[in-house]
């Protein structure tokens, strides 16, 4: 076993998620306790940390490939452990390609106590928490942000106007920021979406209580925090494998510590938002500063075989309440096209909510057949060439309408195309 003297490294899947991000943090920080030092060349290191991301199949390529990499520049007799998100497939693929240590973020306690490290003192558990030292290239981020608030101020004394779109991406720029902390408030998933593998990869929805995250947020601000990004597989569903407890008490009890921070929300499935629309929207202010709002198809036929559990009308009215209440708020969304059996008809309605709703950005993807999703034994599956065209078409929508609103905020013209 490495000594109190050992190193490690540590690397994830690019792009990865928040999840994935705090898996990574968990782990660092578990070595980091136990008198590790981090390097920055995996040869110089005892232990090879990969945080694995298998949401798609180009992601888990490159979780392969990345292993791959480590396995050729780790040092003799180093160990690679592999954590984040992964299914039994995906350990498989993983295991040959290099003799690799399996730990899911809920195992930590088994990675303890493989290595034979103590517990962590939990006086200790919130130093060297933030964003920063989770993402390798943050100062680029950092370097954008304060480009944009340079634009930003400078357009202010050219147009009259220019600030309206740019100022809201410059503050959701925030999650970025020095200041902003990255919060898990539940692992696992309480849906069973036909083409998702999260479920299997990630396990069941396993909620925090409200006491351990309120005591986090609390010793977060006393180290001078002052923005929150919530993070969950399913964040709307927080609370649903606990008594009396959602998302909106949760949201509830975090703005009950002050009004000197922002919050934003992230992986938010509409079935569970709007059956608990009335008190969700009680609790959002203009402290929130970004929704992450899904909706994925605009045909009620598609939804329907995701097994989404609500229709676009239900979708329309929920995204637009939130809209209603906070109207400054980044809401943000994901689209899959080319799902099986989708039509010309189906398409148009998913652009039919994009050319309604605002959403200040959209993660647009085609719809990619997971072994262990059930959407991959649905019939009528779609060309690939066919699924990658409808994504640059609705993309290409979603450009156009975002310069139409770029051009109107600086110019005030109200037709542009």
């Amino acid at each position: 076993m490495p000594t109190a003297s050992s190193t490690f490294y540590i690397t994830k899947t690019s792009p990865g998620c928040h999840s994935l991000s705090l898996d990574c943090r968990e782990f660092r920080e578990l070595f980091l306790e136990n008198r590790f030092q981090q390097v920055s060349d995996p040869a110089d290191a005892a232990v090879i940390i990969i945080g694995a991301c298998v949401v798609a199949a180009g992601t888990e390529d490159r979780t392969i490939a990345l292993v791959k990499e480590m396995r050729a520049r780790k040092a003799q007799g180093a160990v690679i452990l592999v954590s984040g998100c992964f299914t039994n497939q995906a350990k498989s693929r993983i295991s040959s390609v290099a003799d690799c240590l399996f730990f899911s973020v809920r195992e930590i306690d088994q990675a303890r106590e493989h290595f034979g490290f103590l517990k962590i003192p939990k006086e200790r558990m919130w130093q060297n928490q933030s964003v920063e030292s989770l993402h390798g290239r943050i100062k680029y981020w950092k370097i954008l942000h304060r480009l944009l608030v340079r634009i930003a101020e400078v357009s202010h004394k050219i147009f009259s106007n220019g600030n309206s779109i740019l100022d809201r991406f410059v503050d959701t720029t925030y999650a970025y920021s020095s200041r902003a902390y990255l919060l898990r408030c539940a692992s696992g998933c309480s849906n069973f979406c036909s083409y998702c593998e999260i479920r299997n990869a990630r396990g069941r929805l396993e909620s925090r209580t409200l006491d351990s995250i309120i005591d986090e947020v609390r010793a977060a601000l006393k180290s001078g925090y002052d923005h929150f990004v919530l993070v969950a597989d399913d964040l709307s569903a927080y609370g649903l494998d606990r008594e009396n407890l959602r998302l909106s008490n949760l949201l509830e009890a975090i703005f009950s510590l002050g009004d000197r921070f922002t919050i934003e929300l992230h992986n938010l499935h509409p079935k569970h938002i709007l059956s608990d629309m009335d008190r969700f929207l009680r609790a959002l202010s203009g402290r929130v500063r970004c929704v992450h709002f899904d909706f994925q198809s605009g045909s009620d036929r598609v939804l329907k075989l995701m097994n989404r559990g609500y229709t676009k009308e239900e979708f329309l009215f929920g995204a637009t309440a939130i809209l209603k209440k906070v109207p400054s708020i980044s809401l943000r969304t994901d689209v899959i096209v080319g799902f099986p059996s989708e039509e010309e008809g189906d398409l148009n309605e998913t652009i039919d909510v994009l050319r309604k709703i605002p959403f200040e950005r959209v993660g647009i993807a085609f719809f990619e057949n997971r072994p262990g999703a059930p959407a991959a034994r649905l019939p009528d599956q779609i060309p690939m060439g066919i699924r990658k065209k409808r994504r640059e078409i609705v993309k290409n929508f979603y450009y156009r309408k975002q310069l139409r609103r770029w051009i109107h905020g600086f110019s005030g013209r109200e037709e542009i195309f």
